[in-house]
């Protein structure tokens, strides 16, 4: 073949491509690379907020106790006694000041001993210290009457006011009441002092008895140490 036969060739168009039939134009597209089939869409994450916890219910039964087994009940809890108010330098300090309140109070004539022992009358031990001493007649009130004889005016109560006013706090393990008198017991910082009233309570099995009028009362007062007798 000359060089002009080979250009004239080569310068012949080609032949035009007919068209692929319209199923091998589809299994041409599948078998391409990097189609993948398509994903049905995921519901979303749930919030954390959304995720509430549900309380667990709980079931409490009680069976008793098992056989043998002895079930005690706690004891109650102590309240915490009042503290008081009131500090004296000494116990003779405090025994002034008790016998002007109980002078005060009482308004007759009031003695004192001092360095003696004194019973509280609760069963302990005696303690050394003061004694004040009085004697008087109860003021009847006009709600009086022959079938209440046993009603007075309240002078005790007058007396432990007066304590409570001065700083004294209340001792509970140091009180009694009864038809015959009553006793309360009261403390500062360093002392200790129970007034004991007695009087006459009447009899009720005898209707026409009248009682006395007459009281008397007894203050003890010692350091809240006990000291030896």
């Amino acid at each position: 073949m000359t060089p002009a036969s080979m250009a004239r060739t080569l310068r012949s168009p080609l032949p035009p491509l007919s068209p692929l039939p319209p199923l091998s134009l589809a299994l041409i597209l599948g078998c391409g690379h990097g189609a993948s089939p398509a994903r049905s869409p995921e519901p979303p994450a749930a919030s954390p907020r959304a995720q509430v916890a549900r309380p667990t219910p709980h079931i409490m039964v009680f069976a008793g106790p098992l056989p043998g087994v002895t079930v005690t009940q706690a004891p109650p809890e102590q309240e915490q006694a009042p503290e008081p108010a009131v500090r004296y330098p000494s116990l003779a300090a405090a025994c002034d000041s008790i016998e002007a309140l109980v002078r005060r109070q009482v308004r007759v004539a009031v003695s004192r001993a001092d360095s003696v022992p004194v019973d509280f009358g609760f069963g302990g031990p005696p303690r050394t210290g003061c004694e004040l001493k009085a004697s008087g007649k109860f003021v009847r009130t006009a709600a009086d009457s022959a079938t209440l004889p046993g009603q007075v005016e309240d002078e005790p109560s007058t007396l432990a006011h007066a304590f409570e006013k001065a700083g004294w706090a209340a001792l509970t393990n140091y009180q009694a009441d009864g038809p015959d008198g009553e006793a309360e017991g009261w403390r500062s910082k360093e002392s200790t002092c129970v007034a004991r009233w007695s009087w006459d309570g009447g009899d009720d099995s005898d209707s026409t008895y009248v009682p006395s009028h007459d009281w008397d009362l007894e203050v003890g007062c010692t350091p809240t140490t006990a000291s030896p007798a």
